[in-house]
């Protein structure tokens, strides 16, 4: 660990020694190829370098969060190994899981209701809404019976819809009105 230089406190400390050989592999392959990634931070070689000691206190930081039993380092050789050589889908009960390769599903589907495809779909008009039909109103009378009511039935037939999102959609906006 390392946490004084001299008699002041390094800021950030204590640092140990994976967290300044993170940094200093981030610093080389950094300053390596620098001519890769140094064109998104512009062409001053200044701004290059800060955004470079930049990424290696970030490194430097991250290693630092690693848990301490970790640090070490063939643990994290073997972290590592482990990481390249388990299965990417993982595994179950021991065995490693095989995921099916894509495949394209074909088919067809019919909507009730919608028009086919060269058949234009069907124009909605709202009619006019029937005259109210009076009905008479019951006499009540101890001997006679009182004839059943009869409702009056509406000229237009039952609308047709394209889908069933449609007919929803209709539903709301008779509910608003």
């Amino acid at each position: 660990m390392v946490g004084k230089a001299g008699n002041t406190r390094l800021p950030g400390g204590p640092y140990s020694v994976p967290q300044f050989i993170a940094g200093g592999v981030v610093l080389v392959i950094g300053w390596n190829t620098m001519s890769v990634w140094g064109p998104l931070f512009g062409t001053f070689p200044l701004v290059r370098i800060v955004a470079l000691l930049g990424m290696a206190a970030v490194a430097l930081y991250l290693a630092g969060q690693l848990p301490s039993t970790r640090r070490k380092i063939h643990h994290m050789a073997a972290d590592t190994v482990g990481a390249i050589a388990n299965p990417a889908a993982g595994t179950l009960n021991g065995q490693p899981m095989k995921l099916r390769s894509p495949h394209r599903l074909t088919g067809t589907v019919l909507i009730a209701g919608a028009p086919a495809v060269n058949e234009p779909a069907p124009v909605r008009v709202a009619a006019p809404s029937p005259a109210p039909v009076a009905v008479p109103a019951p006499t009540i009378t101890a001997a006679t019976e009182t004839p059943p009511l009869t409702l009056a039935t509406s000229p237009t037939a039952p609308a047709r819809y394209a889908s069933g999102l449609d007919r929803l959609l209709e539903q709301a906006r008779t509910k608003e009105s």
